[in-house]
């Protein structure tokens, strides 16, 4: 199992983040460690999926036999034989967003049937004796609590309070979700998420009031600003008139003169400026005039000359004689009027 203690105050804080009986670390390495702390109050921080089930009984029993105060809180989850650590503790504390898993001892084994047959026997006890930890603890029924056992339970924070598992709830912490729980049969590695990553009404609530009161103290800060503002405004102001008042009365005269002068200028830039937009708002009516002007004398010499014609009067035209027919006198080829002539004469001797 792989622990990590802290003397840094009155209290021992340890931490049990993994799993119980692996890697370097047994459960006798860790009680010589705790003799140490003899009397000193232990905060044992749990979030472990389990782990071997004999080491887990033994660091119970030694917490159990500490002299001094004892108090566990489930950060994240205890299942299996960390619960058994967990309830060792003289309270017991659990984030709101941690999780508490009961089941029945399990373990593998080789050999021929008689030996499975021990084995068989010997993890039946071991859940009887679980069973019994968690009956002191809830006061409920034996059955009831072998029932659970059988069936791997798996709670919340506020249902492990309800039956007595738990003595008090503490704020959701921030706790990583990272988990091979494929051993387990009715639990998820996403459900394990989403129940760790949840956000309380407390936490949110607590945001709400710290920004409220970021915001209130922003605008104190704000107001305050501005009666300062307004308050330098003011001295600035009678500090002005502190100096005029000083000032002597040839100066306060020039002084009037220019501040005069100034203002007529300022007046006059300012009838300056009315005037240029008068000008050119004038200058667009005038645009907009001379437009209508010009299609106005379009229309003008459009309508003269339809008048023009509804005015004209008409020219008739009378024929003097009837119409006669203009033969148009063919060009006749020289050699070929004198062979029709050379014809003809042929012709008439010949007659």
């Amino acid at each position: 199992m792989r622990y990590d203690i802290r003397n840094e105050s009155k209290d021992v804080d340890i931490y049990i983040y993994d799993e119980i009986g692996s890697h370097d670390v047994n459960a006798k390495s860790f009680i010589e460690e705790l003799k140490k702390y003899k009397g000193k109050p232990l905060n044992i921080h749990i979030n472990s999926l389990g782990g071997e089930v004999f080491d887990g009984m033994a660091i119970a029993n030694a917490i159990k036999q500490h002299q001094g105060e004892t108090r566990s809180y489930v950060e994240g989850i205890a299942a299996s034989i960390a619960t058994i650590v967990v309830l060792a503790a003289d309270k017991v504390y659990m984030s709101e967003n941690s999780l508490f898993m009961i089941h029945n001892a399990w373990g593998g084994s080789m050999g021929e049937a008689n030996d499975l047959r021990k084995q068989a026997d010997v993890l039946e006890k071991i859940s009887n004796e679980i069973a019994n930890t968690y009956v002191k603890k809830t006061n409920l029924p034996v059955d009831r609590v072998k029932e659970m056992m059988q069936e791997e339970t798996w709670l919340n924070a506020e249902e492990a309070k309800e039956i007595g598992f738990v003595d008090e709830i503490t704020e959701a912490i921030k706790v990583a979700a990272k988990y091979d729980v494929s051993e387990f049969k009715n639990i998820t590695e996403s459900k394990i998420k989403s129940i760790l990553n949840i956000k309380t009404k407390k936490e949110m609530a607590k945001s709400e009031k710290t920004l409220v009161e970021k915001l209130k103290a922003l605008f104190n800060e704000s107001e305050n600003i501005n009666n300062l503002e307004e308050e330098e405004m003011e001295q600035e102001e009678e500090e002005k008139i502190e100096d005029a008042e000083e000032m002597p009365d040839w100066y306060k005269k020039t002084y009037e003169e220019l501040k005069e002068r100034v203002q007529n200028l300022e007046d006059a830039v300012a009838d300056l400026k009315a005037d240029k937009e008068n000008a050119k708002a004038l200058s667009g009516e005038l645009s907009d005039k001379i437009g209508e002007l010009e299609t106005a004398n379009d229309t003008i010499v459009n309508m003269g000359r339809e008048i023009s014609k509804l005015n004209a009067t008409p020219t008739n035209v009378e024929a003097s004689g009837d119409p006669h027919l203009i033969t148009k006198k063919e060009k006749v080829d020289p050699n070929t009027e004198a062979y029709n002539q050379l014809a003809e004469l042929i012709k008439n001797k010949v007659n």
